[in-house]
Protein backbone atom coordinates (compact mmCIF):
# COMPACT_ATOMS: atom_id res chain seq x y z
CA UNK A 1 0.00 0.00 0.00
CA UNK A 2 1.28 3.46 -0.84
CA UNK A 3 1.77 5.98 1.89
CA UNK A 4 2.28 9.72 1.59
CA UNK A 5 6.04 9.55 2.08
CA UNK A 6 6.49 7.03 -0.78
CA UNK A 7 4.43 9.17 -3.15
CA UNK A 8 6.40 12.27 -2.14
CA UNK A 9 9.75 10.53 -2.71
CA UNK A 10 8.54 9.25 -6.11
CA UNK A 11 7.50 12.79 -7.08
CA UNK A 12 10.85 14.24 -6.01
CA UNK A 13 12.77 11.59 -7.98
CA UNK A 14 10.59 12.27 -11.05
CA UNK A 15 11.27 16.02 -10.86
CA UNK A 16 15.02 15.35 -10.57
CA UNK A 17 14.94 13.15 -13.71
CA UNK A 18 13.10 15.66 -15.93
CA UNK A 19 15.35 17.96 -17.93
CA UNK A 20 14.15 21.57 -17.57
CA UNK A 21 14.83 22.30 -21.25
CA UNK A 22 12.08 19.83 -22.24
CA UNK A 23 9.53 21.69 -20.17
CA UNK A 24 10.59 25.09 -21.54
CA UNK A 25 10.58 23.92 -25.15
CA UNK A 26 7.19 22.24 -24.69
CA UNK A 27 5.75 25.46 -23.29
CA UNK A 28 7.26 27.51 -26.16
CA UNK A 29 5.68 25.11 -28.67
CA UNK A 30 2.28 25.38 -26.95
CA UNK A 31 2.34 29.19 -26.74
CA UNK A 32 3.51 29.52 -30.34
CA UNK A 33 0.78 27.14 -31.51
CA UNK A 34 -1.96 29.12 -29.79
CA UNK A 35 -0.57 32.47 -31.00
CA UNK A 36 -0.22 31.40 -34.64
CA UNK A 37 -3.45 29.39 -34.89
CA UNK A 38 -5.78 32.41 -35.34
CA UNK A 39 -3.50 33.82 -38.05
CA UNK A 40 -3.53 30.51 -39.95
CA UNK A 41 -7.32 30.26 -39.65
CA UNK A 42 -7.65 33.83 -40.94
CA UNK A 43 -5.33 33.08 -43.86
CA UNK A 44 -7.35 29.99 -44.78
CA UNK A 45 -10.74 31.72 -44.52
CA UNK A 46 -9.51 34.68 -46.56
CA UNK A 47 -8.15 32.20 -49.12
CA UNK A 48 -4.64 33.62 -49.00
CA UNK A 49 -3.19 30.37 -50.29
CA UNK A 50 -0.10 31.90 -51.88
CA UNK A 51 0.82 33.75 -48.70
CA UNK A 52 0.26 30.62 -46.63
CA UNK A 53 2.42 28.59 -49.04
CA UNK A 54 5.15 31.24 -48.81
CA UNK A 55 5.06 31.25 -45.02
CA UNK A 56 5.16 27.45 -44.76
CA UNK A 57 7.95 27.16 -47.34
CA UNK A 58 9.99 29.80 -45.53
CA UNK A 59 9.42 28.01 -42.25
CA UNK A 60 10.56 24.68 -43.67
CA UNK A 61 13.68 26.25 -45.20
CA UNK A 62 14.51 27.95 -41.89
CA UNK A 63 13.87 24.72 -40.04
CA UNK A 64 16.30 22.79 -42.23
CA UNK A 65 18.83 25.61 -42.07
CA UNK A 66 18.70 25.81 -38.28
CA UNK A 67 18.71 22.03 -38.00
CA UNK A 68 21.82 21.87 -40.14
CA UNK A 69 23.52 24.53 -38.06
CA UNK A 70 22.56 22.74 -34.85
CA UNK A 71 23.81 19.40 -36.15
CA UNK A 72 27.20 20.85 -37.04
CA UNK A 73 27.71 22.29 -33.57
CA UNK A 74 28.45 19.56 -31.05
CA UNK A 75 27.20 21.58 -28.10
CA UNK A 76 23.80 22.22 -29.68
CA UNK A 77 23.08 18.54 -30.32
CA UNK A 78 21.51 18.07 -26.87
CA UNK A 79 19.31 21.13 -27.35
CA UNK A 80 18.19 19.85 -30.77
CA UNK A 81 17.35 16.49 -29.24
CA UNK A 82 15.33 18.17 -26.49
CA UNK A 83 13.54 20.36 -29.05
CA UNK A 84 12.59 17.38 -31.21
CA UNK A 85 11.34 15.40 -28.21
CA UNK A 86 9.32 18.37 -26.96
CA UNK A 87 7.76 18.97 -30.38
CA UNK A 88 6.89 15.28 -30.65
CA UNK A 89 5.26 15.33 -27.21
CA UNK A 90 3.32 18.48 -28.07
CA UNK A 91 2.18 16.93 -31.36
CA UNK A 92 1.03 13.84 -29.50
CA UNK A 93 -0.95 16.01 -27.08
CA UNK A 94 -2.60 17.77 -30.03
CA UNK A 95 -3.56 14.44 -31.61
CA UNK A 96 -5.06 13.18 -28.35
CA UNK A 97 -6.96 16.45 -27.82
CA UNK A 98 -8.40 16.38 -31.35
CA UNK A 99 -9.38 12.71 -31.01
CA UNK A 100 -11.14 13.38 -27.70
CA UNK A 101 -12.92 16.37 -29.22
CA UNK A 102 -14.04 14.24 -32.18
CA UNK A 103 -15.31 11.42 -29.93
CA UNK A 104 -17.23 13.76 -27.60
CA UNK A 105 -18.78 15.71 -30.49
CA UNK A 106 -19.92 12.45 -32.07
CA UNK A 107 -21.50 11.32 -28.77
CA UNK A 108 -23.30 14.66 -28.37
CA UNK A 109 -24.69 14.46 -31.92
CA UNK A 110 -26.08 10.96 -31.22
CA UNK A 111 -27.86 12.09 -28.05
Amino acid sequence: MLNGQAVYEWGISLVEKIDFSYVVLFMIAAVTYYLIRPVIIWLITSQAIRLLNYVMTSFIILLFLMGGIALTAIFQLQLLEAALHSLAAFGGCLVIAHLLKFVFQKKIKRA
